[in-house]
């Protein structure tokens, strides 16, 4: 019985580590790619933060960033992306109420998230992709975790005017993406297009069906939503099934 997510992960690099896992308008990875980008990502983190500590996210979704929010769950924490076209003031509060180990950016938004009065490591995105593999420091992560660790944290739009964050664990997202794959009918065959943010829970049906069933992850560029011609075309150049 798997219980990480990582499970999945692994298990879909070994089986075909040359298919294409994610990609968007400027990279595209493969399954192993992806595993070891995220192990670099966990080896930086880990040595950085606790075991089960939240690592907040300020930047736009890419292929990049999944993999370091993937790298989050090797150091053992557990990941939140902020939008960085939320206003400020509501960023502050959901870190004030998340209260993140680190958070990390890109060179995009660096400038930004310096203003977030943060207190805080900022970790730039880049250098959590290229450092080194601790495979030992990983495997000490992995050996202390149980399957209701906190896997992500969401925050709802906070209709009371104060964002709420709902944690989720891996043994949720085990028990619920099996049954959506099978009901949907989601292959290794399918390329998946994501729209939904990565702050925003529709995203998981995404990410996790691609993880579990060795499809493809497509990331949609949300600009390209207010120009539908153009997004059907790049639909079609990237044989989107879902």
């Amino acid at each position: 019985m798997q219980t990480n997510i990582l499970d999945w992960l692994e298990a879909t690099a070994a089986r075909c580590p040359n298919a294409p896992a994610v990609g968007d308008v400027q990279q595209d990875y493969t399954w192993a790619q992806l595993a070891e980008l995220a192990r670099r990502s966990g080896s930086a983190l880990a040595a950085r933060t606790a075991p089960r500590c939240p690592a907040a996210f300020y930047l736009e979704k890419s292929a990049s960033a999944f993999a370091a929010m993937l790298g989050t769950v090797y150091a053992g924490c557990c990941y939140s992306v902020l939008d960085p076209r939320q206003p400020v003031a509501r960023t502050r509060q959901v870190l004030d109420t998340l209260a993140p180990a680190l958070l990390i950016t890109d060179a995009e938004h660096a400038d930004a998230a310096a203003k977030l009065s943060y207190s805080g490591p900022i970790l730039p995105l880049e250098s959590l992709l290229t450092a080194d593999e601790d495979a030992a420091l990983l495997a000490a992560r992995r050996v202390q975790a149980v399957d209701v660790d906190p896997l992500y944290i969401n925050f709802t739009s906070g209709s009371t005017g104060v964002p709420k964050g709902v944690t989720v664990s891996h043994r949720s997202v085990l028990d619920f993406i099996p049954q959506f794959a099978e009901i949907f009918g989601i292959t290794q065959n399918d390329i998946l297009g994501n729209q939904a943010p990565f702050d925003f829970d529709v995203s998981v049906k995404d990410i996790y069906n691609v993880i579990r069933n060795g499809c493809t992850l497509e990331i949609l560029p949300q600009s390209f939503f207010v120009m539908p011609k153009k997004l059907l075309a790049y639909l079609k150049e990237r044989q989107v099934t879902t």
